[in-house]
């Protein structure tokens, strides 16, 4: 007897995962931007409508980051994970790894050593 699965999305849960990536990327432009520098443009004027909608704008980063792990976690727990699964997983986390390694050591960024 063989086992069939049939794949159905649940767009709510679709929807709310592309609403958590579109708050953590919001969070990451305004913490990372120098927005929030001490001389940055919010501290210059912290009550000026673009201050607010940026503080705003920014605000749910954290939150999205919990409700993102927590999304795939619920995914993971609800799949079947196999040895095949997790090398491919690892070897791509490693070959990522090595590229952006790579990278930042041809522009400067990283320097070579063996630790």
């Amino acid at each position: 007897m063989t086992k069939t699965a049939i794949n159905t999305r649940n767009s709510n849960l679709e929807l709310f995962r592309i609403i958590t990536m579109l708050l953590i990327v919001a969070h990451h432009y305004v913490v990372n931007s120098g927005l929030t520098a001490i001389d940055g443009p919010i501290y210059a004027n912290q009550v000026a409508p673009q201050s607010i909608f940026l503080l705003i704008y920014g605000a749910f980063g954290k939150i999205g980051i919990n409700c993102f792990v927590l999304i795939t976690g619920y995914f993971m727990c609800t799949s079947d994970i196999s040895a095949k699964k997790f090398l491919k997983l690892v070897s791509k986390t490693m070959i990522y790894g090595m590229v952006f390694w790579f990278i930042f050591f041809i522009t400067g960024y990283k320097e070579f050593s063996i630790i």
